[in-house]
């Protein structure tokens, strides 16, 4: 999440005069920080993804992901997730059935609504706990349309193991391997809506392994860009500060912002206890999780 100080690699710069390509312009004011999940930055080693996103940029597109396969390129993410490595296949066609885009939108502004620490220090927001205990933060009762949903996280990098009791009736939705980008950085910039997607495009085209499985089965995932949207965060102890990221641009309502990622659906387990382990890899960046979960008819 590096916006996470950060979540996520977040890239932008100020905006460059005619002459300068805006893409190279943003890549030469983007500074490396420990993003939270999916956002971290070395976008000069994605410039070729990038390059590629002017001429095919997709919106709202879905890619089906298969076991086995793993894809080259550079990396920085929030990585969350489900399957063992993959291959990306023809994506069929998106509709509303099948095209997730508004709702990796709503993780993300899940994630930045969350407080960093508590009074005490302990890690609160549930990209930064190590242990689940505050992975019901802002959805006790589940997330999303008609909260039908219970969102999972990954970490800033690093190996965690987590148990979680999820209430029953909720479909598990969480990221594999994600990426968000806006102009809030320590150089605050300008990008604009197409250059922020091939920003976080590149950042996905650029990972190199993940995987995940639930009970030692694959897990279907697939890859999803999100709609432009806004997000929130606290007016303390937000992400932000926790990475001890300071000014304006870190503050209240963020906008435009835009992600893109690999992502997992589980439908609604039934009551009972699930082992769902995940992994992600990307040059300079690795994470390796571990849900211990418990699905209970009364939570």
């Amino acid at each position: 999440m590096k916006k996470t100080r950060r979540l996520l690699a977040v890239a932008t710069a100020t905006r460059p005069s005619q002459e300068q390509d805006p893409i190279d312009a943003t890549l030469k004011k983007v500074q490396r920080s420990p993003l939270i999940a999916g956002r971290i930055g070395h976008l000069r080693i994605a410039r070729r993804s990038i390059d590629k996103a002017r001429t095919s940029e997709r919106s709202g597109g879905v890619a089906v992901v298969e076991t086995h396969g793993i894809k080259r390129g550079f990396g920085t993410i929030l990585a969350i997730v489900c399957i063992a490595a993959a291959t990306l296949v023809p994506a069929p066609a998106a509709s509303a059935a099948n095209d997730y885009g508004s709702l990796t939108a709503r993780w993300w502004q899940w994630v930045y609504s969350q407080p960093a620490v508590d009074i005490g220090g302990t890690n609160t927001n549930p990209v930064l706990d190590s242990t689940g205990a505050y992975a019901t933060a802002g959805q006790a009762d589940g997330i999303g349309p008609a909260n039908k949903f219970f969102f999972l996280t990954g970490t800033f990098g690093g190996n965690a193991e987590r148990a979680v009791t999820v209430p029953e009736g909720k479909a598990l939705f969480f990221p594999i391997f994600n990426a968000e980008a806006d102009n809030a950085l320590p150089t605050p910039t300008n990008n604009r809506v197409p250059q922020l997607k091939a920003i976080a495009k590149g950042q996905i085209d650029a990972a190199t392994e993940w995987g995940a499985t639930l009970d030692g089965k694959a897990v279907t995932v697939f890859r999803s860009t999100s709609p432009t949207f806004q997000y929130t965060v606290p007016d303390e102890n937000s992400i932000y500060d926790y990475f001890d990221s300071v000014g304006p641009q870190f503050e209240g309502t963020i906008k435009p912002a835009v992600a893109d990622g690999y992502w997992a659906y589980i439908p609604p387990p039934s009551p009972g206890n699930y082992l769902l382990n995940f992994h992600s890899t990307a040059p300079g960046f690795s994470l390796d999780v571990t849900y211990n979960l418990t699905v209970d008819s009364s939570a």
